[in-house]
């Protein structure tokens, strides 16, 4: 079960970030299109409360929560601007890191431990990488390298990976001490309340209405993506949850190519493949 929830999860947010990009493309701020997707989630995801017994809350939970939420803010900025800077195609493959992270993290915070086969994966996650872009090998062996570091969204979407290794296992710390339901409906309540002062540096500017619709088919889909990722997480380890989750790369830059018209969307989807076979082997491990 946990995996058809993880799978609907990376469909949700394959969905929101293309909204997401398609508003950023007509020259809205980056950090206010970024909050704004997830504050509109919110009223989608609190109303949960109403339905669900209230867990008794330690201070374990309270400092899980407030211990994610620096990561949880910087993640969210550099994740919409990774959006409006680059293609799908070629920052979206990049969350396919997080697993690789979480092997350290999730042994830190959570003592979570992974089999040594999950290397392999590891291995093919870094080989898809590279061949993400394989067309710059005409430079030399290290052009594909090279190119990572020239595309500033790639960059970014690198942090994002570190920081949501960081955010994933906290997640779980606060799902032990309350319930994944509660969780998922105060989670991006309370972000979107710490997350105001950085949509704000960018202005809050008018926005088309035109952008309305999807700011909203976003907002739903996150609120769709946070709760079967709460649900997921729950019943199995971290690592395993987020790996699947992170197929959403591979949604992404397809909708990438069919969407926004993106070139080279063949090397982009042989890379994302390789990732998508290194997630496969980290989570049979």
């Amino acid at each position: 079960m946990w995996i058809a929830l993880a799978l609907i999860c990376a469909l949700s947010l394959a969905g929101s970030d293309a909204l997401t990009k398609s508003a950023l493309n007509r020259g809205a701020g980056a950090a206010t299109l970024g909050w704004l997707r997830i504050a509109l989630s919110v009223p989608f995801t609190l109303p949960l409360l109403l339905f669900i017994d209230m867990p008794l809350l330690d201070m374990t939970f309270w400092t899980a929560l407030l211990a994610a939420m620096p990561f949880e803010v910087l993640a969210m900025v550099l994740y919409a601007k990774a959006l409006k800077e680059s293609p799908l195609s070629l920052t979206l493959p990049f969350l396919s890191l997080t697993p690789v992270f979480l092997l350290v993290v999730g042994w830190l915070i959570l003592g979570e431990t992974i089999p040594a086969r999950g290397m392999a994966g590891i291995a093919l996650i870094t080989v898809g990488g590279y061949a993400l872009n394989f067309s710059h090998k005409k430079y030399g062996w290290l052009g594909p390298v090279r190119a990572i570091g020239r595309e500033p969204g790639s960059v970014k979407m690198i942090v994002v990976s570190l920081l949501f290794s960081v955010t994933a296992s906290l997640l779980k710390l606060g799902i032990e001490h309350s319930s994944a339901l509660f969780y998922a409906s105060v989670y991006y309540a309370v972000t979107a309340i710490v997350a105001i002062p950085a949509a704000s540096i960018s202005g809050l500017r008018s926005l088309p209405r035109a952008d309305y619709p999807k700011l909203a088919g976003a907002g739903i889909l996150m609120a769709l993506m946070l709760v079967t990722n709460m649900v997921a997480i729950e019943l199995a380890k971290v690592a395993y949850v987020i790996s699947i989750k992170r197929t959403s790369m591979l949604f992404g830059a397809f909708i990438g190519w069919l969407v926004f018209r993106e070139s080279g969307i063949r090397e982009r989807l042989t890379g994302a493949a390789l990732m998508l076979a290194g997630f496969a082997i980290i989570v049979l491990s």
